[in-house]
């Protein structure tokens, strides 16, 4: 027979436990809030950008048929292999194709890279941080490439065909096509390399990599940081909003991106010029910015963080 006062404590016991339950699907709800947010955004910037890609083709061939073309000044031309396939069949055309001259549209989206010289190839999703960032360094230097869009959520990177170009299932992959009888295809991944790979590849864009030696090295320094740090702790906070619906990892992850941001701010962020790693900006920035999009709708506040903020 329980006694009052065990009641009384049994009562309160089950209300505290109530009260905690309710604070965690009040937490939950607000976590899968941001998540629809993030996928509603993400699907109304890619029909938005898909309209206009449609208008730049368009615009495209109206050019095309009046004799127009985008080579530059002197008009070089050069040999280029155009691969075009689909499930079915792939067919190979060698055509001539002129350099390009102008830079492309401003946005970051994926599908503002200007038309493909055939000869390199990116699988990328506009969802994926690293795919951004090399993204917006070829169209900071205007250069080319087939840019193939992976739906991950669809599971396309699982797929017999996508796991020939990348045994690890995932994206970016650049994909270098031979041109020549007796060379092989060169296939990359993992964001950082394939940054430092075209920074070498095209000459103009060098200056994202410097070729100072102690410059370079603490580019490399910060990419390393930032993947265990930055990233890790921000694939964390998706994975738990969306995936485990942990509200207590949700919350240490939080608290740990809030300390990398706070780190960044400290020690990597220049007093002179507001960049990572020296006067200019180069790769570990795109890496940054590419990555913090990411969780752009979570309103994170940098208010106290001097240079981060500004």
């Amino acid at each position: 027979m329980h006694t009052e006062p065990e009641e009384e404590e049994a009562g309160a016991a089950t209300a505290a436990e109530e009260e905690e339950k309710a604070v965690e699907e009040r937490a939950w709800e607000d976590a899968v809030g941001v998540s629809d947010q993030l996928r509603a955004g993400t699907e109304a910037r890619r029909i938005h950008e898909q309209a206009r890609q449609a208008q730049r083709d368009q615009r495209d061939q109206s050019k095309r048929e009046e004799g127009q073309n985008f080579a530059d000044e002197d008009k070089h031309e050069k040999l280029v292999i155009d691969i075009h396939s689909d499930k079915d069949s792939a067919s190979m055309n060698v055509f001539p194709s002129p350099l390009p001259s102008t830079h492309p549209p401003e946005d970051l989206l994926f599908d503002s890279i200007p038309l493909s010289n055939g000869f390199l190839k990116l699988s990328v999703s506009p969802l994926s941080a690293g795919c951004r960032a090399i993204l917006m360094l070829m169209r900071e230097e205007g250069q080319t490439a087939d840019v193939t869009e992976v739906d991950i959520m669809r599971g396309e990177t699982h797929t017999s065909e996508f796991s020939l170009l990348n045994a690890k299932k995932d994206v970016p992959v650049l994909h270098l096509v031979a041109r020549q009888a007796d060379e092989e295809d060169y296939i990359l991944t993992e964001t950082s390399a394939i940054l430092r790979f075209l920074c070498e590849f095209f000459p103009c864009c060098l200056h994202w990599y410097p070729r100072d030696l102690r410059q370079r090295a603490k580019v490399d320094e910060y990419l390393e940081w930032h993947g265990r740090h930055v990233k890790q702790s921000i694939t964390a906070i998706i994975a738990a909003m969306t995936c485990t619906r942990d509200v207590s990892l949700l919350s240490s992850m939080s608290t740990q991106f809030m300390d990398a941001i706070a780190t960044m701010d400290k020690h990597w962020i220049s007093d002179a010029s507001g960049y990572l790693c020296g006067p200019s900006p180069c790769i570990a920035d795109l890496v940054a910015i590419a990555e913090l999009e990411t969780v752009e709708l979570l309103s994170p506040d940098y208010s106290k963080f001097n240079k981060f903020s500004r």
